[in-house]
């Protein structure tokens, strides 16, 4: 080595040696190579052992592409170079200094970032023959400006207003950019059932490898039984674990490849597997891997610990924000339903006034003798088109959920037996029809007519999704429903139900319409086909009877709707009063009191009740009711009352008037109506008795003839 610097410096020895005491306490190494780039360094101090792991007489024999990584042995070239090309300018200064930021490889297989200022020496001639170097070992700091630029970007894409899933693509490709490895793999995991939801993989380009190898690879050591008796993985306690090969390649005991983790047989020599998780759960994992040996330590480790802690912060964030606008998205659909069910109620309690007034002149008219055979036709015809009108009006009600219900103890078992020919007629020779009833006894308390319409709606909308046949199943079971189905389905309350799922192989239904298909009038069907009603009938029943409808649909795949309705213990049957219908009803020398603020009703009715031979008292709201009731010197046989009125309700004056001393029958009416306030109690404690609207003339006259003869 004395010889080398002695030709380099013409015999100036002293000079040199003194620069070697100086080297020795200088924790930067110098070094000096030839300006002629031939390969070998000429010399450098023992700094390099502390920087690298070499002694000085190891790196002399060391070749250029033995200190540098490939990246910065190329920026070495390019460099001296230029260099070269620079000293052959005229105005060339001689005594600058060039500061160029290098990788180098250590010993032990890890690399550090160098920063390197380069200065000239030159001969008496001035000609140049040496580069004198100045090594800085700035691995910290490189890593330090990396890895917060590293974060900002990450934080930068986590804050932005991104769809998740390509947020999680872009931070897996800046992972494996910013740390120049083969691969980054970024899955999101159920933290119950450790199911992956979300998995992205970033390669690099030139790598030979195939990716989901590659993962496949790195799941295996991320394996919580490998990682607990694996001898070459270390771990931190927030269960991050990281592999590296030099050790086990290169160790005295290096063992028979086929021994190694599965990554390291595949050629990777670095391996490490990040969590992904805030203090409410995991929400995945991050894996990365490397050709490079040595690539992950315990400080780089925790580096992406601190950053994946942030990332599972921002997804348990994104998480609850999207609980919140599914919560907000239901209760707008929620709201959207009660609106509509508000509008369909309304319009049919016009309708039904307008279809009591029609029906009422109708059948008038056909009891009279003058109108001849042709005219009765006609008004016959009419008839039937009002008997129309009211079986929709009625489905409008039921949508709203404002129709009137016979409750009564049903053991689901029994209805769905008695329902099962039923359907057989209804559905297609080429559907299978299948009905799993239990042993056990199922009770709720609910409207039979109504629960077999929703069956039937149900069975016929199954129907119609598979025109080249299937199997159509129908499931009763016990369900309990707990707080955490609650939070996934807000609108049902915690308890117990009877489920009925209602299963078809069908088409299916389309995502983006499942939103919409309780809604009146909304079809998939052709015109001749369907009104639209079917499902608004069926949502508006189960709903009214405190029950809940849920839909999961796949195109192509089929349908599933489960009602959940409030399990029942039955305390003895209900017990129902009807009167038998007759031809004539006299009501000679009776005096009816009715209360109605529609003036065609009041007109119809007020003609069919005194054609009966009955006295009428009309009054239009509540308070001329009122005082015409109390001028009144005899009692009325009955008091009628429509349940709306301009000034107050029905139901409420009823009330009033049995206070004050009436204890005569009474009977309501309306074509929109909310249960409470018909089934109320009227005089003398006992239930007030209802008429629905539209009501044909004897359907009056047979429910007020009976009533009068039930009070004496």
């Amino acid at each position: 080595m004395h010889k080398e610097i002695e030709t380099l410096f013409g015999g100036r020895y002293d000079s040199v040696k003194m620069m070697e005491a100086i080297e020795k306490k200088f924790p930067n190494s110098i070094w000096v190579i030839d300006a002629a780039l031939e390969e070998n360094i000429a010399w450098i101090s023992s700094a390099v052992s502390m920087q690298r792991g070499y002694s000085p007489e190891e790196v002399m024999d060391q070749s250029l592409s033995d200190i540098f990584t490939e990246e910065s042995l190329n920026r070495v070239y390019a460099v001296l170079q230029e260099e070269h090309e620079y000293e052959k300018r005229p105005d060339v200064d001689k005594d600058r200094i060039r500061t160029v930021e290098l990788e180098m490889k250590c010993k032990d297989g890890t690399t550090i970032w160098t920063e390197n200022q380069v200065s000239f020496l030159y001969d008496e001639n001035e000609t140049l023959i040496a580069f004198l170097g100045v090594t800085k070992d700035i691995t910290e700091k490189k890593l330090a400006e990396d890895r917060q630029e590293l974060a900002i970007r990450i934080l930068e894409c986590l804050n932005a207003d991104t769809d998740i899933y390509e947020t999680i693509d872009d931070i897996t490709t800046m992972i494996r950019e910013s740390l120049k490895i083969n691969g980054v793999l970024l899955q999101l995991i159920d933290d119950d059932t450790d199911n992956v939801l979300y998995s992205y993989t970033s390669m690099e380009e030139e790598t030979t490898k195939n990716a989901d190898s590659a993962a496949y690879a790195c799941s295996l050591c991320a394996r919580k039984t490998e990682i607990e008796d694996h001898p070459y993985i270390e771990k931190t306690p927030q269960g991050s674990a990281w592999l590296n090969a030099f050790d086990i390649l290169h160790g005295d005991n290096a063992g028979d490849e086929n021994d190694l983790p599965l990554c390291l047989q595949q050629g990777y020599r670095s391996m490490a597997m990040i969590p992904i998780q805030s203090k409410q759960r995991i929400h995945g994992v991050l894996q990365m891997w490397s050709e490079r040996e040595k690539m992950f330590n315990e400080n780089m480790v925790h580096y992406f610990e601190r950053l994946m802690a942030s990332m599972g912060v921002a997804l348990e964030e994104r998480h609850m924000q999207q609980e919140l606008e599914t919560q907000e998205e239901a209760m707008r659909h929620m709201q959207r339903i009660e609106s509509v069910g508000q509008l369909a109620g309304g319009v049919a309690h016009d309708f039904n006034n307008l279809i009591t007034v029609i029906k009422g002149f109708g059948e008038t008219l056909l009891n009279r003798d003058d109108i001849s055979l042709d005219a009765k036709e006609d008004i016959i015809e009419i008839q039937k088109a009002a008997h129309r009108a009211a079986r929709l009006t009625k489905q409008l009600l039921a949508f709203s959920r404002k129709q009137i219900l016979s409750r009564e103890a049903l053991e689901i078992n029994e209805v769905f037996v008695g329902m099962h020919e039923m359907l057989k007629r209804l559905i297609e020779k080429n559907i299978t029809i299948s009905i799993n009833t239990l042993e056990k006894p199922l009770f709720v308390e609910a409207d039979k007519t109504q629960l077999e319409q929703v069956i039937m709606n149900l069975a016929v909308n199954a129907r119609d999704a598979m025109p080249e046949g299937g199997s159509l199943d129908v499931t009763m079971c016990e369900k309990t429903v707990h707080r955490e189905y609650v939070h996934n389905h807000e609108q049902v309350k915690p308890g117990k139900y009877v489920s009925i799922r209602v299963k078809d192989t069908g088409m299916g239904i389309p995502k983006k319409r499942l939103n919409a298909i309780f809604e009146p009038f909304y079809t998939t069907k052709s015109v001749s086909q369907g009104s639209g009603l079917g499902l608004s009938v069926v949502y508006g029943i189960v709903r009214q009877h405190n029950g809940h409808i849920m839909v999961e649909s796949t195109e192509g795949e089929g349908t599933v709707f489960e009602l959940l309705l409030p399990a029942h213990k039955p305390t003895g049957a209900l017990e129902y009063k009807t009167v038998e219908e007759k031809e004539k009803h006299d009501l000679s020398g009776k005096t009816i009191f009715f209360i109605e603020d529609d003036i065609a009703v009041r007109k119809i009715v007020s003609r069919i009740l005194q054609r009966a031979g009955a006295h009428v008292v009309i009054a239009d709201d509540i308070q001329t009711a009122r005082k015409l009731f109390e001028e009144r010197e005899e009692t009325f046989d009955i008091v009628f009352s429509d349940v709306s009125l301009p000034d107050g309700n029905g139901p409420d004056f009823l009330q009033e008037i049995c206070k004050g001393g009436y204890d005569g029958p009474v009977l309501l009416t309306s074509g929109y109506t909310f249960d409470a306030k018909i089934h109320g109690e009227g005089c003398n404690g006992k239930e007030v008795p209802f008429m629905d609207k539209p009501f044909s003339p004897n359907e009056l006259l047979l429910k007020i003839s009976s009533l009068i003869k039930e009070k004496k």
